[in-house]
């Protein structure tokens, strides 16, 4: 490895360890219809997902937002503990269901179901302050 090389190595590192990583959940839909993973911040769609199907999407920390053919569901994130997280080198992955009452439940990925049952996100988002208030 010449000087340049090992410069660069050095320079890059760093950057790499300061990278912050992005958290995913991993949604899988058992109830009876389609649903919509919306974004936290407006009506944009993220994912489908048809019945029994599942799709991976970024797991935002404000609002967890699904449309059902019911209207706009909406779901205080959590940061749950490690038995129910998957660490890869750039991203946290974390798995739920929606089930057919239209709750969503964190899976644990770790660990006896006795000591980390499925973790129930509450529902309803906090409402942001506007600006200047």
């Amino acid at each position: 490895m010449n000087r340049l090389q090992r410069l660069l190595a050095v320079c890059l590192v760093p950057l790499l360890v300061a990278c912050p990583a992005t958290t995913k959940i991993a949604l899988k839909n058992d109830s009876t219809t389609e649903i919509e993973v919306l974004s936290a911040y407006s009506d944009a769609v993220l994912a489908r997902i048809e019945p029994s199907g599942s799709e991976t999407v970024v797991y935002s920390q404000d609002c967890l937002r699904i449309r059902t053919g019911g209207g706009i569901l909406e779901f205080q994130p959590t940061i749950p503990p490690a038995a129910y997280c998957e660490v890869r080198t750039f991203s946290v992955l974390v798995s739920a269901t929606f089930d057919r009452s239209h709750d969503l439940e964190i899976i644990r990925r770790d660990g006896p179901a006795e000591s980390f049952p499925n973790l129930s996100l509450a529902r309803g988002c906090a409402e942001k302050p506007m600006a200047g208030k």
